[in-house]
């Protein structure tokens, strides 16, 4: 606000103060440095976001939301990159659908 019609909005996260680009490496850079004063382990920028997407398809999130919060044009973009951290996707699948149907866990009472 305190810069007024001088703000050059480019949609970027990571600016200079007028909004204008910043390059990568000076954000990965300060980054960098950031998690070793704080003893974090080593992480691109990048990971964070492929941290949240891979946390957020296992937490049961829907995939239109995920892609939806990544800027995926699709869903099979989300899918192709992240599904693959959902080894158990297809038997997680069938168990609800049979505790839905039959109100039990693969025969056994459903808790």
């Amino acid at each position: 606000m305190r810069i007024g019609d001088t703000w050059l909005d480019t949609g970027l996260v990571f600016t200079h103060i007028d909004g204008s680009h910043l390059h990568p490496r000076l954000v990965s850079s300060w980054f960098a440095q950031f998690a070793r004063d704080a003893g974090l382990p080593r992480i691109r920028v990048r990971g964070f976001r492929h941290s949240h997407a891979t946390a957020a398809l296992i937490a049961g999130i829907p995939t239109k939301v995920v892609s939806e919060r990544l800027g995926h044009v699709s869903t099979a973009i989300t899918l192709d990159k992240y599904s693959h951290v959902l080894p158990n996707m297809q038997e997680d699948t069938a168990e609800e659908v049979v505790r839905m149907i039959l109100g039990t866990r693969w025969g056994a009472p459903f808790p």
